[in-house]
């Protein structure tokens, strides 16, 4: 029977080894970087506008869009490349604790983190916007002007939120719960693909399909005209402004229950996957790194 005690103290012994490793720090570079140019362009905006943000709107607008979100998951992908773990370490406690446990720690660890990755997004575009926003629950009259594109002020500025219609029916808070979860969820399911694959069949596959299934998910997103059902992409599910757009669109984007619903059941069907092959771990080290 397996531990979670035993698989919740070797989890975060993996968590703590992070500085140690160079994939740690590219990662969290790109997730800092892929953040900061949507969130400073928004700032520049409200104060060309005159006009204060909602502390929450720039990460709300970031991931409502389908650029920023596309490059920001890159970082993710790179820093679990290293999937399933399995080396030196790996094989002493995995023959301690047994294959079940060793299994366990390691779904902890992904699930831990894919929710700090996209936790630090959101604290790094809470710490840069807070000098310059209100903590109010109500939507700032900047953003409403470029949802509305006032003036052509949104094509004027390149910076889009694609559903005003979104802003009438949740507040702020309301909204970042939705976001929030969707990405979380897309961000699990990224890694759980990677961890997955990697587990089954060899190291790279995981990889090369989760990157496949996200750039996919980008193209169709872009090219609506090519691939009219949006609810194809993963990333549109994981994009909280491209759900209940309107009832002439309902059709091509999904609601936000399809959405969760999809993530649960990609990454319960994942972890039945690995869960089905945990005899069959090889915990073998190849002589030279003995």
């Amino acid at each position: 029977m397996c531990s979670l005690r035993k698989a919740l103290r070797l989890a975060g012994q993996q968590m703590g080894e992070w500085p140690r490793k160079p994939l740690f720090w590219l990662a969290l570079a790109l997730n800092l970087n892929f953040t900061l140019e949507p969130a400073v362009a928004l700032i520049r905006a409200s104060q060309l506008l005159g006009e204060p943000l909602q502390v929450l709107e720039p990460y709300l607008q970031m991931t409502s869009h389908r650029v920023p979100c596309f490059l920001w998951m890159i970082g993710l992908v790179i820093f679990l490349s290293d999937a399933p773990f399995l080396d030196e370490r790996a094989t002493y406690v995995g023959l301690r604790m047994g294959r079940g446990e060793w299994l366990l720690a390691q779904l902890l660890y992904v699930a831990a983190a894919c929710l700090l990755y996209a936790l630090v997004r959101l604290a790094f575009a809470l710490a840069l916007t807070i000098p310059y926003a209100y903590s109010g629950n109500l939507w700032s009259s900047t953003l409403w002007a470029i949802a509305n594109d006032e003036g052509g002020i949104a094509s004027q500025l390149k910076i889009f939120f694609p559903n005003k219609y979104m802003m009438t029916l949740y507040t702020p808070y309301a909204f970042l719960g939705l976001s929030l979860g969707l990405q979380s969820l897309y961000c699990l399911t990224i890694g759980m693909m990677v961890f997955a694959l990697n587990l089954v069949f060899r190291k790279g596959v995981g990889i090369a399909v989760a990157l496949c299934v996200h750039n996919l998910g980008y193209f169709i997103a872009f090219d609506g005209s090519v691939f009219a059902n949006q609810r194809w992409s993963l990333l549109v599910h994981s994009l909280g402004c491209l759900h209940d757009i309107n009832q002439l669109l309902i059709q091509r984007f999904p609601a936000f229950w399809e959405s969760f619903a999809l993530f649960l059941g990609l990454i319960g069907g994942l972890a039945a996957l690995c869960a089905a092959w945990a005899h069959r771990i090889d915990f073998s080290v190849p002589y030279r790194n003995l």
